[in-house]
């Protein structure tokens, strides 16, 4: 059993799980598996809340980059724009999806590496192409900026891919790991005993002191939530990373999910407040081993807006559930 935090990210022969991969391993598949195609979310360009995104750029200048100016060869831009609705933030249709991943030369067997300068925006951007039924994902550990460190070569040239016709699968191939919206996380809560509703937001989120967006304005939790630790604010997985936003997972962090219910044998749907953080700690279980985990996507922001309908069905919850302090609001 270990002891100390370690790194995640496999350096070779990965397997199906293995999702963070080295940027050693990722310019061995670029070079060697014809099958990889690459995509590249510069956060500057693919992150919706656009004060958040302000923010950090003004406060690190790592997240300043715009693909135009660097990226990995042969990697092909994309946004998370192609994958989620602007207007609500829902994840698009698996069709749609299916289309622009079918117009950037992707399929269910490609193999597919994404990176970004932020992790949560890549494991977002790998969670739904996953999701829709792409059979090898990775996402290449610490982004640009390691691959950066590690000397490997960026470039300005802009990457085309041929379209492809076929896609080889159903869409979406893996139903299972993800829940869409509250009314799915309302029909697992009153029919699987089993099943946790876990949140990996921020404590001061967590309690509801405060919101952690600019677009959400009420605070607290969906009801019956537990908490899972991993964020320092809402725009990072810091509990569970570096400073070089590689995966770092911590025995001691996975104790206290423990202490909470949160293990290998539960059915646990993880949720932030829009499936960017849920997504990057969901891969990571699965890399783990779990098998019973999914990303409820729709978050604390879209229960806020149910919540706001019909309270008495969809309740806030506020305070320390473990401490007793906690309270369900049942209205507005």
């Amino acid at each position: 059993m270990r002891t100390k935090p370690w790194k995640i990210a496999v350096d070779n022969n990965p397997n199906p799980n293995d999702i963070y991969i080295t940027p050693r391993l990722a310019k061995e598949l670029m070079d060697t598996d014809p099958t990889v195609v690459v995509l590249d979310f510069p956060f500057n360009e693919s992150v919706q809340n656009i004060n958040g995104q302000k923010y950090i750029s003004r406060v690190d200048n790592r997240f300043n980059r715009l693909y135009k100016d660097a990226h990995i060869p042969n990697s092909v831009k994309a946004c998370v724009f192609d994958f989620e609705e602007r207007d609500t933030g829902n994840i698009k249709d698996a069709e749609k999806i299916k289309e622009f991943l079918l117009s950037k030369g992707i399929n269910c067997d490609t193999h597919l590496i994404v990176y970004s300068d932020l992790v949560i925006v890549a494991a977002y951007a790998a969670f739904i192409a996953y999701w829709v039924g792409v059979k090898q994902v990775r996402i290449i550990d610490g982004g640009i900026q390691c691959w950066n460190d590690h000397n490997y070569p960026l470039t300005r040239v802009e990457s085309i891919t041929e379209p492809v016709n076929n896609f080889g699968t159903n869409v979406p191939a893996r139903p299972e790991i993800l829940l869409l919206r509250p009314e799915d996380v309302y029909v697992e809560q009153m029919l699987d005993s089993n099943y946790l509703c876990a949140s990996i937001r921020s404590w001061d989120e967590f309690i509801g002191k405060e919101t952690g967006y600019s677009f959400v304005t009420y605070k607290g939790e969906p009801a019956h939530s537990v908490f899972t630790r991993a964020s320092d604010k809402s725009t990072d997985i810091a509990f569970l990373t570096n400073d070089k936003e590689e995966i770092l997972v911590d025995p001691a962090i996975l104790e206290e999910w423990a202490s909470w219910g949160v293990t290998p044998s539960k059915h646990v749907s993880f949720h932030c407040g829009g499936g960017y953080r849920a997504a990057a700690v969901y891969f990571i279980t699965l890399q783990l081993g779990w098998k019973h985990t999914c990303v409820y996507q729709g978050g604390s922001g879209q229960w806020n807006k149910y919540h706001l309908n019909n309270p008495k069905e969809y309740p806030i919850q506020k305070g320390d559930p473990l401490t007793q302090s906690s309270v369900l609001i049942d209205y507005i």
